[in-house]
C-alpha cells in the first residue's frame, strides 16, 4: 500500500513538470515532493494552510480531490469526463494535458467564473459527490448496522439499529474497493449476486486508530469461518470481546476465566431456562412484563411434563427469570444446559469434549508469539496458520509431527510457528444461544470492522400495535 502511494505521488510529480511550465512556473517545482503541493495550491488560488489538511486522514481525500479539480478547471478541462478521468487516472491525465498543445493555462481556479452546468450535469455531480462522500464515510469513519439475531440479547435486541465506529480501532483499507455503493456482499433485491468485483484485491492494511480493543468491548467483525468471500465481504457479526491476544481462556460452569481470573458477567447476560406453567399458557403481556424478548417465540409450549404442566424453553436474564417466578401460573423457572456437539475442537478427528458451559483451557494467539506444533496445537491453530495468515498447507503426520508446504514447494517439517497477526475471542451475551468463538474459534485482527457505539433506533416487530413496536427507551442508548 505504501509502495502504491509513493509510486502514484512520484508519477504525479513527473507529469506535473511540463504542466507547471504551461502555468508559467518552473517545471522543477512540480517534481519536488511537498513543494509541488505548495505550488499547486498557489496556482489554484487556494490558501496555503490546506497543506495541513492533507495530513488529516479521510479529510485529505476530499482536499486532494478538490486540488485536482482546481487544476483541471485552470486548464479549461471542465467536462464531466475530464473530472472522472482526472480523478481516477491523475498521473496519466496530467501527462496527456502536458503534451497536448491545445491545452493551455487559463487562470487560478478560484478566479474563474463558476461553471455553467445543465440540470442533468448538476444533479449527476451532486449525486456522485454524495455517493463518494457516503462511501468514504462508511469505509473509514462510521457505519450503520442492525441486529438480526438474538445472540447479544438482552444487551442488544433484535431490531436495534446502531452506529459502529471505524476510527476507534483504525479503519481498514477495503480489500475489494470495486463494489456497488452501500451494498455489503450481495446486490440489492437479489439473493446471491455478488456486489463486488475481485479484479483488484488490495492487501490488508489498517490506518492507526484511537484505541486498542479491550476486554468487554462490543465489536463488529467479519465472520471468520466464511471462506468463500474476501475478508471485507464476509458477513458482519457482533459480539463481546472476552479475551485478548496472549490471554489464556477457560469457561467453567458458564463462568469465564481469563489468565486464571474470574470475569464478571455482562450486565444483561442471558441463559437458557426451563419454565413449567400450570394449566394456562404464557401470554405476550406476561413476557413483556418480565422484559423477555419475543423473538423466535411462537408462544406455544414445547410439551408437558409427567404432571401435565406446560413446558417452555426460553432465554432470558436472571432478573427476568426472577420476575417470571412471580407470575401465579408459573410453577418453576430453572436454568438448564444447552448441549451442542459442534464446538470448536470437537470435530476434525480431534474431540476435546468441550461444551458451551465448560470450555478450554485455550491460548489466544498473539502477533510475534511462537507456538510449538504438535498433534494438539495443530488442530487448535491450523486455520490461523494455513487460512488466515496464508502461510501454506499444513498437515499432521501419524507420528504427531507437523509439515508445512508453501505454494510451489515441498512438504517440510515445522516444529514451531510465529504468528503474524493478533487474534481475539468473541462471545455473545446470550450465552446459551450464541454462535460465537466457542463454535468457530479465533477472530483475526484483519477481520475487525469496528466498535459499536450507540443505538439510534429500535424496532420490535413481534409486538402487535405500532406504538409498542418502537422501543423509544433505546433511542441513542450507549453500548456497554
Amino acid at each position: 500500500m505504501l509502495y502504491f502511494f509513493v509510486i502514484w505521488y512520484v508519477l504525479i510529480g513527473l507529469s506535473s513538470y511540463k504542466l507547471f511550465e504551461k502555468a508559467n512556473e518552473p517545471g522543477w517545482k512540480g517534481a519536488i515532493p511537498f513543494y509541488n503541493l505548495y505550488t499547486w495550491l498557489e496556482l489554484s488560488g487556494r490558501p496555503k494552510w490546506w497543506l495541513l489538511l492533507l495530513l488529516v486522514p479521510i479529510l485529505n481525500i476530499f482536499i486532494y480531490s478538490q486540488m485536482i479539480m482546481d487544476m483541471l478547471k485552470s486548464f479549461d478541462k471542465t467536462a464531466f469526463h475530464d473530472y472522472v478521468l482526472g480523478l481516477l487516472f491523475t498521473p496519466v491525465y496530467f501527462a496527456y494535458m502536458s503534451f497536448d498543445d491545445k491545452v493551455e493555462w487559463n487562470a487560478p481556479a478560484t478566479e474563474l467564473p463558476k461553471i455553467q452546468k445543465s440540470t442533468l450535469r448538476d444533479w449527476t455531480d451532486s449525486i456522485l459527490f454524495a455517493v463518494v462522500a457516503a462511501t468514504l464515510i462508511r469505509w473509514f469513519l462510521i457505519e450503520a448496522f442492525t441486529i438480526p439475531t438474538p445472540s447479544m440479547e438482552n444487551s442488544l435486541l433484535v431490531g436495534d439499529f446502531l452506529f459502529v465506529s471505524k476510527v476507534n480501532y483504525g479503519p481498514r483499507i477495503p480489500e475489494t474497493p470495486l463494489s456497488f455503493p452501500f451494498a455489503h456482499n450481495t446486490m440489492p433485491l437479489t439473493k446471491g449476486t455478488k456486489s463486488y468485483l475481485e479484479w483488484i484485491k488490495l492487501p490488508y492494511y489498517r490506518i492507526g486508530g484511537f484505541e486498542e480493543i479491550e476486554r468487554g468491548d462490543v465489536v463488529v467483525f467479519n465472520y471468520p469461518a466464511d471462506l468463500s468471500r474476501p475478508v471485507d465481504k464476509k458477513d458482519n457479526y457482533i459480539k463481546r470481546c472476552i479475551a485478548l491476544p496472549g490471554d489464556e481462556l477457560q469457561i467453567k460452569n458458564d463462568v469465564v476465566f481469563v489468565n486464571g481470573q474470574e470475569q464478571p458477567f455482562p450486565e444483561n447476560v442471558q441463559f437458557r431456562y426451563e419454565i413449567l406453567v400450570d394449566r394456562y399458557r404464557l401470554s405476550k403481556d406476561d413476557l413483556n412484563s418480565c422484559d423477555i424478548s419475543l423473538y423466535d417465540y411462537d408462544m406455544n409450549p414445547i410439551g408437558q411434563n409427567a404432571s401435565g404442566q406446560l413446558r417452555y424453553i426460553m432465554h432470558m436474564t436472571p432478573a427476568s427469570a426472577e420476575k417470571l417466578k412471580q407470575i401465579s401460573i408459573v410453577k418453576s423457572v430453572e436454568m438448564v444446559e444447552s448441549n451442542d456437539p459442534n464446538m470448536f475442537m470437537n470435530f476434525g478427528g480431534f474431540n476435546m469434549h468441550w461444551t458451551i458451559h465448560n470450555f478450554g483451557k485455550i491460548w489466544i494467539p498473539k502477533k510475534g508469539a511462537k507456538v510449538k506444533l504438535n498433534d494438539t496445537t495443530y488442530h487448535l491453530y491450523k486455520e490461523c496458520i494455513a487460512t488466515y495468515e496464508n502461510a501454506g498447507d499444513l498437515r499432521l503426520k501419524n507420528d504427531g509431527t507437523v509439515e508445512l508446504r508453501k505454494e510451489g514447494g515441498d512438504w517440510e517439517p515445522i516444529e514451531e510457528y510465529e504468528f503474524k497477526m493478533d487474534y481475539y475471542w468473541m462471545m455473545g451475551d446470550n450465552r446459551h444461544n450464541s454462535l460465537d468463538s466457542r463454535f468457530w474459534g479465533f477472530v483475526p485482527e484483519d477481520h475487525i470492522v469496528g466498535k459499536a457505539l450507540f443505538i439510534w433506533f429500535s424496532y420490535d416487530k413481534s409486538q402487535d400495535d405500532f406504538g409498542s413496536k418502537i422501543r423509544w427507551n433505546r433511542f441513542f442508548k450507549g453500548i456497554e
